[in-house]
């Protein structure tokens, strides 16, 4: 079932493309459909995420079950098969578990990098002013606004922006793509009354300049993707007159190239 944000995005398109000539119509619709490809592709790592989370977490309460039965010394069962099993099971979704939240924060970034490069599609190449990451429409979307006689990001927008570079891309680049060190170990964090995940990045052996890094909340993050996607798509309506897609009522904003 699609989610509402999904379901926006694509209410978005089949409404949107109308207003462009019969190829330019086209040209919107699949370069903005690589948008909504990686957020399904995203919504399909969450759902598989969550599952696996509350299999984890259950599996969690059956070993604090066991280990509070065990101290009573009324437990008759086997010590070590008991143990084993249940540690293995631990062991087998500890992995799954740190898979789900490595892709997600990989498939969020690619989702990042694929709205700032449609962005750059569809107002045009400036030069100098690169959106073909995330990280290249924090660093230029204020001048890159103001070269092609946009409509300034709004200030919510503006956060999100930068908000989502921290979380999401820098979080990806330092601490999965890019992480070197050989005494790195991942951990898990279960806040247990909030039943959530996260993952730890861990060194062995730290030092005073090792610091531990935990991954966002997914939940926090997913509400975060779906006020930057909304906000994106207002940005995208407000500037519409300033495309350099040919729009049906025959205007084009020429003076900003192709």
């Amino acid at each position: 079932m699609a989610s509402k944000v999904s379901e926006r995005l694509q209410k978005f398109i089949s409404s949107e493309r109308w207003k462009y000539t019969d190829e330019d119509q086209n040209k919107f619709a699949l370069a903005f459909s690589q948008v909504t490809r990686y957020f399904q592709f995203v919504e399909i790592v969450v759902e598989r995420y969550k599952t696996t989370e509350a299999s984890y977490i259950e599996n969690q309460r059956k070993l604090q079950e066991f280990n509070q039965l065990l101290s009573t010394g009324l437990d008759p069962r086997p010590v070590g098969i008991e143990e084993a099993k249940l540690m293995d099971i631990d062991s087998r979704l500890t992995l799954v578990l740190h898979l789900e939240i490595e892709s997600y924060f990989l498939f969020a970034k690619i989702l990042l990098d694929k709205i700032s490069r449609f962005l750059e599609y569809y107002f045009g190449l400036s030069r100098g002013l690169s959106l073909v990451s995330h990280d290249k429409l924090t660093k230029n979307i204020q001048a890159y606004a103001a070269a092609k006689e946009l409509v300034g990001p709004s200030d919510k927008l503006k956060v999100l922006i930068d908000d989502l570079k921290a979380i999401v891309c820098d979080y990806r680049d330092y601490e999965i793509a890019h992480e070197e060190s050989p005494r790195s170990l991942s951990g898990t964090f279960l806040n247990a009354d909030a039943q959530t995940t996260q993952m730890v990045r861990l060194r062995f052996n730290p030092t005073a300049r090792d610091a531990q890094v935990a991954s966002a909340k997914i939940d926090d993050v997913e509400a975060m993707m779906d006020e930057y996607i909304r906000e994106i798509i207002e940005f995208v309506k407000l500037n519409r007159a300033n495309t350099k897609l040919q729009l049906r009522d025959g205007s084009q904003a020429t003076k900003h190239g192709v």
